[in-house]
């Protein structure tokens, strides 16, 4: 799932699943009002305005990024190495 326009702005929860794919959002204002979970094995990139409160972050073996004003309490962030 890649971002090609304006900003996300989401006043709840945010699910987000994009499988063996990558997640990438790198607009400066987004805005997520609630926690964020994300899953995609090919990496995840999330860009916020405001805070951003992840709750479950699994990238898999690929790469994880996270930036925010602020970045809040939030779940589990994992990126497995392959073995």
């Amino acid at each position: 799932m890649i971002q090609t326009g304006g900003a996300l702005i989401v006043a709840g929860t945010t699910v987000i699943n994009a499988g063996i794919y990558s997640i990438t959002l790198p607009n400066p204002t987004n805005s997520f009002g609630g926690p964020v979970t994300a899953r995609a094995t090919g990496g995840i990139t999330i860009v916020a305005g405001g805070v951003l409160i992840p709750a479950t972050i699994d990238a898999g073996s690929g790469t994880v990024y996270l930036a925010a004003s602020a970045i809040g309490a939030g779940g589990r962030s994992s990126r497995r190495t392959p073995r």
